[in-house]
């Protein structure tokens, strides 16, 4: 479980009083979690064509940062999951065509992005919807 609370007192150095009480919370949640939206991932299931993509996809949200993309390679993605490359690549092209993942190239290497009306992770969905709209 992460951090619940932290308590930061500031007192004056000259009479010791107590100037400021400062409580930081923390998340009940814990660390590695995001955001899935209902409607979002709905639709996606729905339209999901077969399993391995929606194995994928969930792989893939899985791996969210909270202030970049996903670097990774598909070839990865098919080991972990034990799924072909071919299936892998099937996969992607759906994603991409659908709109639910977005590949681009940062300093040359490969970057994918997850629609942020589907999931999301962190506390800045304004920021990955500015990124998914620029790609």
């Amino acid at each position: 479980m992460g951090k619940i609370a932290t308590q930061v007192t500031i007192m004056d150095g000259d009479t010791g009083e107590v100037i400021k009480n400062v409580y930081y919370r923390g998340t009940q949640n814990g660390d590695g979690w995001m955001i899935v939206y209902r409607d979002g991932f709905m639709n996606f299931l729905l339209n999901s064509p077969d399993f391995v993509t929606a194995k994928v996809f969930g792989s893939l949200m899985t791996k969210q940062k909270f202030d970049s993309g996903i670097k990774i390679t598909k070839k990865f993605i098919a080991d972990e999951l034990k799924v072909s490359y071919r299936s892998v690549m099937n996969a992607f092209k759906w994603l991409k065509e659908n709109g639910y993942v977005k590949e681009h190239k940062v300093n040359g290497i490969t970057e994918f992005l997850l629609n942020p009306d589907v999931t999301t992770c962190g506390k800045k969905k304004e920021e990955k919807i500015r990124l998914w709209n620029s790609i």
